[in-house]
């Protein structure tokens, strides 16, 4: 356990260590697994060299697998600006705190026919986002001593179903323009989303809400398909945001909430 003052004059409040929520859906190579964009689903096979197999199962001294994955469609993943910029940095050489203040807000998921929110193509009756006004009422509640480093959206209805779901029929939520611009002039740095994309599927390559994020926040980060379930209520957590060093735009990634409790010692 440590403890944390978001607010010089105010109260500080103890981190639970022992308490972690893991919000990365596990990927398993041989089983069902998310999947978005059409991409292959990632494999692993075992390491061959002459009589030489990296199996235990076929024979081998050890297990030595060559996996093959596309981040931005294989699970949990997180994105630095490079995912559209020339020149922004790669994951190994953005700063990640160790720990950050993370809002949690579930937000149901509506169609674009009952809101006046936007987006830069044209939407099917199909669609399903998450708009400003969504956000707006699930922050209401928010505990305003604490900063806005990091936002988890977590989507409703909400189910298990998401650690094995296929959005590549175009299914996955996805956020509106007024969405995305609300949570840039909240002041978030880092945002993570229980779907595929912040931007709609197929949208000719605009991928407006990625861009408007990274407008003037070049160090922040994107973390998609993350799965937090029911039992874990709105609020303030920690997060510890678990990223390999990877020189690319994207790699799978292993986002940790701790619980905060009052430091009424």
């Amino acid at each position: 356990m440590f403890f944390v003052q978001p607010n010089p004059n105010g109260p500080s409040w103890a981190v639970q260590l022992n308490s972690p929520i893991e919000l990365g859906i596990p990927l398993r190579f041989d089983g069902p697994q998310p999947n978005a964009f059409g991409l292959p689903k990632a494999e692993a096979e075992p390491f061959r060299a002459g009589s030489f197999v990296g199996a235990l199962s076929e024979g081998g001294p050890v297990n030595c697998y060559t996996l093959k994955l596309t981040p931005h469609g294989n699970g949990t993943h997180t994105e630095t600006a490079l995912h559209i910029l020339h020149d922004a940095r790669d994951l190994s050489s953005i700063q990640l705190p160790a720990w950050m203040v993370c809002h949690v807000v579930s937000v149901a998921l509506t169609t674009p026919r009952e809101s006046s929110e936007t987006y830069p193509v044209a939407l099917s009756s199909s669609d399903r986002w998450v708009t400003r006004a969504g956000l707006e009422e699930a922050f209401s509640s928010r505990t305003t001593e604490f900063p806005n480093q990091a936002l988890v959206v977590r989507t409703r209805p909400n189910s298990e179903k998401k650690c094995q779901a296929n959005y590549s029929d175009g299914t996955g939520a996805f956020l509106s323009v007024e969405a995305m611009d609300w949570i840039r002039e909240q002041g978030f740095r880092h945002v993570l989303v229980d779907f595929p994309s912040v931007d709609r599927q197929e949208d000719n390559g605009l991928l407006q809400n990625h861009r408007r994020f990274w407008r003037d926040n070049l160090e922040g980060t994107i973390t998609e398909l993350v799965y937090l379930s029911e039992e874990h209520p709105d609020g303030v957590y920690m997060l510890n945001l678990q990223v390999p060093r990877f020189c690319m735009d994207a790699a799978p990634s292993r986002p940790v909430l701790y619980p905060l409790h009052p430091n009424n010692a």
